[in-house]
């Protein structure tokens, strides 16, 4: 592979073109978190709720309905039908009065034949994977729907590997949803099924393509009435923890959702304003998850904080960085359109004094800023710490607005790594890079506080860049030249401009430790960095790489599917086959937003096949040039191709191609037909057919060569015998 792009910078994710039903994370109510099995007196009453309690107001303005809603049975027409019993009305009317309060309704279907609860999906069978997806969408569109929520419970992969049959199925649902013509938001449940495993960042990856927010990882339990003091405090750290190191996944339009929340149900007061603070700063739905017929004053003053509701809903959407961590404190900011959120998190079980520096948050030492507590609403002016007591599990969030003098703040933070198999033990999951060479447990020592520069450097506290010195990662002093430029790519791998290597750790007993370089491997978690989030502009852009085929391998059989990794910033991609560098008489795409492109018809003959692989940004465009073996279908030996038989019956012999397990023949008057003779897959080396016409016209032959589950062919013409003759074959007369 020729890498044309050598110095890189560390940028912001970007997807290509999609859909834009809602710029700003959706905010509103769901049956399921609290009742599971709502009936339409639940969902009337809070609907009405939201518009009595003022938070319709504040943004609130979708009614949900989740898993449990229909019927066990489709009707005789196919359609879904409302369970009789929780809506005796049927649908429509539910929807019309949920419209009539001036809210908007949504629903929920699963994207294979039967949700998590048994009750009907919208797919079908393996053989017909989408069977209803069209027409419980036109039913959904005749109640006016607003908002679809797309379960994953049971898509068959049957024919397919896991993320490329949710994929197509969630492509397939966005195509029924762009049909209508107005816009709707989707919400996918895709990458909750993945959370975890080296999948998820590739499902995570193109989720964005179709719908506005999705699922990231496990739920937050529903409400148990038999259990009611049951805590769900762990559930809210869990799901902060998984969520807040996507960021790179989502922009204006494409959000992370860490499920419902729940303030005020199975949560104390504290608890409830964490929640709140920390879904606000990632930038979270804000879909609210319990009876509002029932919240408490200070649990709706929460939900309904309009300065902690604007942090969540600012224009630009991004995810809150870790500025640090330790055993009870996290410390985020985030940044707004006018200035900055900063929350501190106390997860521990006693009171907690902090006091956050000027400079802990990336701004110059001299600078001062305005404070304002979002959740006193008292503004502090010209200060240069944030000084507070937390309760425990409660969390601060303020307001800062820098004085002019201050300047820009510098991408400043932790460098996290996820480790999957601590899940839920909060400490080992979420580790510290530390400019001490190792990967560990956060402690918020200044060893673990990185600035990302422009030009693609990771510096340390102490002004030392991180530096792929001879394969060894270490710190150096910062100069020019490549082994201190880094990419970093939307799967989360960190790759040296030297090398191409991956900054890796070394994993012992499950957890990461030293640092070491390694080339790059699928997902592998060893690999995948969150970063402080950046959003500067890339110095240059980097062009995406492919992932599959191998580079330099050899073509088992046609079609072949490209595919690629997203590349941060880029717009669109394209891809160009030709049988010289650079060239596309073989085949050449269009510019798509998407990470594949499948290509068939390509030669069998063992040529070198020539790849490149654009990526657009914007208007200009970077490239890689990849090189292959095209496939070797086996070649008739005799009779010579364009021949003319002298007989009715002819011997067809070819040559062996390494590899190939079987061979067959098919003879017809059409390319590819075979109304004329087919054998079927047979080992051997030749094939005598009789009874061919005599009539002087135009016979094709299709020879396919079976390699393993991959099968190629050649085509040859040949013109009929004009009378009975004699057996030929090429060479002479048997």
């Amino acid at each position: 592979m020729k890498r044309h792009i050598a110095i890189v910078a560390l940028a912001v994710c970007g997807y290509g073109p999609g859909p834009r039903a809602h710029a700003q994370p959706p905010m509103g109510w769901s049956a399921w978190s609290h009742f599971r099995v709502a009936t339409a007196q639940n969902v009337e009453d809070n609907a009405s709720a939201l518009v009595s309690s003022g938070l319709a107001a504040k943004g609130y303005r979708f009614v949900n309905l989740d898993g449990s809603w229909m019927s066990s049975e489709r009707d005789a027409a196919g359609n879904l039908q409302a369970d009789p019993a929780k809506f005796p009305l049927g649908m429509l009317p539910v929807a019309q009065g949920v419209h009539a309060l001036g809210l908007k309704f949504g629903v929920f279907t699963d994207a294979g034949p039967t949700t998590c609860a048994g009750w009907p999906g919208s797919g079908g069978p393996p053989s017909d994977p989408y069977e209803y997806y069209a027409q419980d969408t036109a039913q959904f569109d005749s109640w006016g729907f607003d908002y679809i929520k797309f379960d994953a419970c049971s898509v068959s992969t049957v024919g397919q590997n896991g993320s490329d049959a949710y994929q197509n199925a969630f492509a397939a649902e966005y195509k029924e949803l762009q049909s209508l013509g107005r816009p709707v938001v989707f919400s996918e449940s895709a990458p909750a099924y993945f959370n975890n495993i080296p999948t998820w960042y590739e499902v995570l990856s193109w989720v964005g393509q179709y719908g506005q927010l999705w699922r990231t990882g496990t739920d937050m339990p529903p409400f148990d009435p038999a259990n009611p003091n049951v805590s769900r405090w762990p559930n809210v750290l869990w799901n902060y923890f998984y969520n807040q190191p996507l960021g790179r996944f989502q922009k204006p339009g494409n959000f992370d959702d860490p499920d419902f929340i729940v303030a005020g149900t199975e949560l104390t007061i504290p608890e409830s304003r964490t929640q709140f603070a920390l879904w606000s700063m990632m930038s979270a739905p804000l879909i609210l998850g319990v009876d509002l017929t029932e919240i408490t004053p200070d649990a709706l003053a929460i939900v309904g904080n309009s300065q902690v509701i604007a942090v969540d809903q600012d224009p630009l959407g991004r995810m809150a960085t870790l500025i640090e961590r330790n055993a009870n404190m996290d410390v985020l900011v985030k940044p707004l359109q006018d200035g900055y959120a900063v929350a501190v998190l106390n997860r521990g079980d006693s009171p907690l004094s902090v006091s956050i520096s000027t400079t802990a948050l990336g701004f110059p030492a001299q600078c001062l800023f305005t404070l304002q507590d979002l959740w006193s609403g008292v503004e502090a002016p010209s200060v240069n710490t944030i000084d507070a007591q937390l309760e425990a599990h409660d969390t601060g969030i303020w307001k800062l607005t820098p004085s002019a003098p201050c300047g820009a703040r510098t991408q400043t933070g932790a460098i996290l790594m996820t480790v999957p198999s601590q899940q839920r033990v909060f400490d080992n999951y979420a580790q510290c890079l530390s400019s001490l060479g190792k990967v560990e447990v956060c402690t918020a020592d200044a060893s673990e506080a990185w600035t990302l520069r422009t030009g693609g450097q990771i510096v340390d506290h102490e002004g030392q860049c991180l530096d792929d010195a001879g394969g060894n990662p270490m710190q150096t002093s910062c100069a020019a030249g490549l082994t201190q430029l880094w990419t970093y790519t939307e799967a989360g791998n960190l790759i040296n401009s030297s090398d191409g290597l991956c900054l890796s750790a070394a994993v012992v007993n499950g957890l990461p430790t030293t640092l070491e370089m390694q080339p790059c491997g699928y997902n592998a978690f060893n690999q995948i960095w969150s970063l402080p989030n950046y959003y500067g502009i890339p110095a240059t852009n980097t062009a995406a790489a492919l992932t599959s085929p191998v580079p330099n391998g050899v073509f088992s059989g046609y079609p072949v599917k490209f595919t690629w990794g997203s590349v941060i910033g880029a717009t669109d991609y394209s891809i160009r086959l030709g049988t010289a560098v650079g060239g596309y008489d073989l085949y050449a795409s269009g510019k798509f937003g998407g990470n594949s492109a499948t290509v068939s018809n390509l030669p069998t003959n063992g040529e070198t096949i020539h790849a490149r692989l654009y990526t657009y940004f914007g208007t200009s465009a970077v490239y890689n040039d990849y090189a292959f073996t095209a496939a070797t279908a086996a070649a008739l030996t005799s009779p010579a191709p364009n021949a003319t038989f002298t007989s009715s019956q002819v011997k067809f012999t070819w040559g062996s191609v390494t590899g190939a397990t079987d061979y067959s023949i098919r003879l017809g008057t059409a390319v590819g037909g075979y109304d004329l003779y087919a054998s079927g897959e047979f080992g051997g080396n030749s094939a005598t057919v009789s009874n061919l016409p005599v009539n002087g016209e135009t016979i094709y032959a299709r020879l396919y060569t079976y390699l393993g589950s991959n099968t190629v062919y050649n085509d040859y013409t040949f013109k009929a015998a004009t009378s009975a003759g004699t057996w030929v074959q090429t060479g002479g007369v048997e």
